[in-house]
């Protein structure tokens, strides 16, 4: 059993995403009687120095993220038949980032006792993709409200298009920065190619994540953004019916959505 849990723990990528798990000149192997790892060549971090980031660090998410001077540490413990989600975190990061896709830089895997611990940079500036669309929507004109969605349609498309499945993909797991989207909690990345069914429900799951704030007409301008000249005028139509379908299933309160109350303009 144990053997075979490892085995399903054990996500591989290939090419250029495996060389973050190997000695290169951009990566180092971590490998002590008390931790292991991979880890960025340039971050100096050693056992000790994870030990008192842990005990002085600020509490992000409870048990699982926490922030220590500009470095987030996702924590992850060790259960039977379940992956490493700090592993998975650092592999996603390296294979997303050689394929175009934002994310925030990662500088270290490492694996302690029954812990494992994703390092990486904190955003300090960045804000949740609803709150960056939201201020759009409340504050700005037009014009920069429609390039905001027309920028982020391409981004998902781009990603749908590298064979990329986010499989929980809500509003909470993009950052905005400078106008650059950002990708975050990577441990559900997978790298195949994504079928119709699942691109719609990635759409679905951002159109049920993101606040009344972006109106039904903004949703329905976004859609056309990413579809543009793909496919024709009926067959959009049929697939929003169907991202409208799963967004009325799922629960929307705590994105503060109420599909019944969508402002059109």
């Amino acid at each position: 059993m144990i053997k075979a849990a490892l085995r399903h723990r054990n996500i591989r990528f290939r090419s250029r995403a495996r060389r973050c798990c190997k000695n290169s000149t951009e990566f180092a192997v971590v490998k002590t009687k008390k931790i292991k790892g991979y880890i960025k060549k340039g971050f100096s971090w050693s056992r000790n120095d994870l030990i008192h980031a842990l005990q002085n660090s600020r509490t992000v998410k409870q048990g699982k993220i926490v922030e220590y001077n500009n470095i987030c540490i996702k924590i992850n413990r060790e259960r039977l038949f379940h992956k490493d989600r700090c592993l998975a975190c650092w592999k996603a990061a390296r294979a997303l980032e050689v394929r175009g896709i934002s994310v925030p830089v990662s500088y270290a895997y490492f694996k302690m006792g029954a812990k494992s611990f994703f390092i990486s940079g904190f955003m300090k500036e960045a804000v949740l993709l609803n709150d960056y669309l939201s201020s759009f929507s409340r504050l700005s004109g037009w014009r920069k409200k429609r390039e905001a969605l027309k920028k982020f349609a391409a981004w998902i498309k781009k990603i749908h298009d590298l064979d990329i499945l986010q499989k929980d993909f809500k509003s909470s797991n993009v950052l905005c920065q400078n106008g650059t989207y950002f990708m975050i909690d990577l441990d559900n990345v997978r790298f195949r190619p994504v079928s119709k069914k699942e691109k719609i429900i990635n759409l679905a799951q951002l159109n049920a994540s993101i606040s009344n704030a972006v109106t039904c007409k903004d949703r329905l301008r976004f859609f056309y953004y990413y579809s543009k000249g793909s496919i024709s005028r009926e067959v959009k139509r049929k697939i929003y019916k169907k991202i409208m379908a799963i967004t009325s299933t799922k629960k929307t309160s705590a994105f503060n959505l109420d599909t019944g109350q969508l402002i059109i303009f």
